[in-house]
C-alpha cells in the first residue's frame, strides 16, 4: 500500500484532522481523497481529444485481454456486500479493520481511512464493502481494454508463535471474500477479468495446508506485506512454506520498502528490507517484489545502511547475473513524490526492464493529493500537455490514469526512452 511521506507527515495529518474536526466537511477529505469528476462509464463523452489520443497511444503494443495490474488492494468492513452480489456466499467471510481507525482518538488513521474511502468512492461505512466493489467493477469495465487485474487479500498480524494477535491486526481481507469477489465480480463483467490473490502468513500452524487448499482452487499468487503483517521473509523455519510453493508453481507477491498507510510498528519497517527475500529466492521461489524497494532505509548485504530501492536494483542486477533467482518487480506506488528517485534509477537500468511488471496499488491512484503530476512535469517525465490530459483522466477513472501515466513517462534525461508495453503484460502469458 502507501509509501508516501505525506500520510506519514505528523504536522500535515494535524493539520488536516484540526480542520476537519472543526468543518466537518466530505468536501475535505474529497480535495485530497477523490477528487473526481465524472462516471466511468461516461469518460468518452467527457474527456478532450487530446486525453482520449493519450489512452490510445499507452494501449499501443498492448493486445486486447493481455494488459495486467498485479497489484489491487481489496478493502471491505464487516459481512455484507450488499445486492451487488445476490445469492453468493461472500457474506460468510468476515472482514476486519481495527476499529480506531474510526475514532477522533487516533486523527491520524482516521483521516487516513477517510481519505481512502474518498478516494475509492465510499461514503458509508454499513456499505462500504459494496460501494468498494461497485467502484473497482465501474474503473475496470470502463478501462478500455480488457485485462487481467489481480485483487488481493490480506492476511493478519501473527506472533512467531502461530496466534493471530487482532490488536495489532490493522486490516484483514479474507482468502475465501476475495475467491468469492473476483467470481462475482467476473459474472458482472462478463469476462474473467479479476485473479484473486491469497495471503497466508507463514507462522500460521495451518500455513502449508492452506497453501494447497488455495493451490488445488487454481490460485498461483500468494500476496504479504511483512511490515503490517509481521513477517521476516528470511526466517529459517519458512523454508518448507516456500519449498511447498516452488513445488504448487506459486509466485510471491512481497512488499518491499517502508509502509505509512497501515498501522504498524515502526520497528517492522526492516522487514520491509528486499534482502530479507533471498531465503525464498535461493530455495527456488519466483518473487515480485512490490515498489522495486521505493523508500526508506535498511541494511546493505554489507551492513550499510542503504535505500531500499538501491538494495532492490542490486538484487535484480544479481538475479540477472547469476540466472538462478526468479526475482521481479512491480511498479506500484514509483511515481509518487517520493519514488522519484526510484524513477530514475528505473530509467537507467533498461537491460532490467526484462524483470519489472505493472502494479498500480489501487486505491492509491485514488487518492488526489498523492498523485499530482507537477513534480513530474517539473523534472522532465511528462510535458505540460500531458499533465493536462492525465489530470483529465484521473478525474474520471483513477486506474486508467496511473496505467496511462506509467506509459506516458519518458526519460528526463534524454526524452526518448519510456517503458515498454511488455512491462504491462503478463509474468506468464496466458497462464492463470
Amino acid at each position: 500500500m502507501v509509501r508516501n511521506s505525506s500520510l506519514k507527515n505528523p504536522v500535515f495529518i494535524v493539520l488536516l484532522s484540526l480542520l476537519i474536526f472543526i468543518f466537518g466537511c466530505q468536501s475535505l477529505y474529497d480535495s485530497v481523497g477523490g477528487n473526481f469528476s465524472g462516471k466511468p462509464k461516461d469518460i468518452q463523452k467527457i474527456l478532450s481529444q487530446k486525453a482520449k489520443d493519450l489512452i490510445t497511444a499507452s494501449f499501443q503494443g498492448i493486445p486486447d485481454g493481455q494488459y495486467v495490474d498485479h497489484h489491487i488492494h481489496v478493502i471491505a468492513y464487516r459481512r455484507s456486500i450488499g445486492k451487488l452480489c445476490p445469492g453468493k456466499d461472500i457474506p460468510q467471510y468476515q472482514a476486519y479493520i481495527n476499529p480506531k481507525r474510526f475514532t477522533w482518538g487516533n486523527p491520524i488513521l482516521r483521516v487516513k481511512t477517510k481519505v481512502f474511502m474518498s478516494a475509492s468512492n465510499v461514503y458509508d461505512l454499513d456499505y462500504g464493502s459494496e460501494q468498494y466493489a461497485s467502484r473497482l467493477l465501474d474503473l475496470v469495465k470502463y478501462f478500455g481494454k480488457k485485462g487481467k487485474f489481480h485483487i488481493l487479500a490480506l492476511d493478519g498480524y501473527y506472533e512467531t508463535n502461530g496466534i493471530l494477535n487482532w490488536e495489532k491486526t490493522d486490516i484483514l481481507i479474507p482468502n475465501g471474500y476475495i475467491l468469492s469477489l473476483a467470481e462475482c465480480l467476473n459474472q458482472k463483467s462478463g469476462e474473467n477479468s479479476f485473479i484473486p490473490v491469497i495471503s497466508i502468513h507463514p507462522y500460521r500452524t495451518d500455513a502449508i495446508e492452506r497453501l494447497k487448499h488455495f493451490a488445488k482452487q487454481g490460485v498461483r499468487y500468494v500476496k504479504w506485506l511483512p511490515n503490517a503483517m509481521n513477517i521476516n521473509p528470511g526466517r529459517k523455519e519458512n523454508t518448507e512454506f516456500y519449498k511447498t510453493m516452488v513445488d504448487l508453481n506459486m509466485i510471491l507477491l512481497g512488499h518491499t520498502g517502508n509502509e505509512a498507510s497501515l498501522d504498524i510498528e515502526e520497528s517492522n519497517q526492516k522487514l520491509g528490507n528486499p534482502l530479507g527475500y533471498k531465503l525464498p529466492l535461493d530455495l527456488g521461489v519466483t518473487v515480485i517484489m512490490s515498489h522495486l524497494g521505493n523508500w526508506g532505509e535498511n541494511r546493505d548485504s554489507q551492513g550499510k545502511i542503504t535505500k531500499n530501492y538501491r538494495i532492490f536494483f542490486k538484487m535484480l542486477e544479481e538475479a540477472q547475473t547469476n540466472g538462478k533467482w526468479k526475482l521481479y518487480g512491480d511498479l506500484s506506488a514509483v511515481t509518487l513524490e517520493n519514488g522519484v528517485d526510484n524513477l530514475r534509477a528505473l530509467f537507467r537500468k533498461k537491460h532490467l526492464w526484462n524483470r519489472i511488471v505493472n502494479g498500480s496499488d489501487y486505491p492509491l491512484p485514488g487518492v488526489s493529493f498523492l498523485n499530482n503530476c507537477s513534480k513530474l512535469q517539473e523534472i522532465g517525465f511528462i510535458t505540460e500537455d500531458e499533465k493536462e490530459a492525465l489530470d483529465e483522466i484521473y478525474a474520471i477513472n483513477p486506474l486508467l490514469f496511473d496505467f496511462v501515466l506509467k506509459r506516458t513517462l519518458r526519460n528526463p534525461e534524454n526524452r526518448t526512452d519510456k517503458l515498454p508495453s511488455t512491462m504491462f503484460m503478463s509474468l506468464r502469458p496466458g497462464k492463470y
